[in-house]
């Protein structure tokens, strides 16, 4: 019997990253989602999901919820919550969460991240090449797709 390895999902407990989940779980894949320390999990749990404890702004979560996953998906996003550091998980946390990716020894292979905010943009933007000043994300998830 062969085992597949589960896709991370990160941002699982939202409403898209919910909607992610559904339509894996329905495909036949195994899913594992990185959720914080305070936030209810038992929803995802009960329909079988891997819970792996953590959050964008700690680097070293990261890598421990990508070990062995074949692939990573993110919905998350800070500012759809607002608070203090909705700024900071959009931009550290996607950062750290590319970097994460980075480490050869997760085993990962592919990590697109998804958005509702990217997607309900008017303009293209999301296809363009970035300018100088954009986040070490978008170079980092660049570099990884090289490799």
């Amino acid at each position: 019997m062969t085992t597949t390895l589960p896709v991370l999902v990160v941002g699982a407990t939202g409403s898209l990253g919910g909607k992610v989940v559904d339509e894996l779980l329905k495909r036949g894949k195994n899913v594992r989602a990185l959720v914080r320390a305070t936030t209810d999990a038992s929803r995802l749990e009960k329909r079988g999901v891997e819970i792996a404890r953590g959050d964008m702004l700690d680097l070293g979560s990261l890598v421990a919820a990508m070990n062995g996953a074949d692939a990573v998906i993110t919905t998350a996003a800070g500012y759809t919550r607002g608070g203090k550091n909705a700024h900071e998980i959009d931009t550290v946390g996607n950062a750290n969460l590319a970097e994460a990716a980075l480490f050869r020894t997760s085993g990962t292979r592919r990590s697109p991240r998804t958005s509702s905010s990217s997607s309900a943009s008017r303009s293209s933007h999301c296809a363009r090449e970035p300018s100088s000043t954009r986040s070490r994300a978008w170079r980092a998830t660049r570099s990884t797709r090289a490799a």
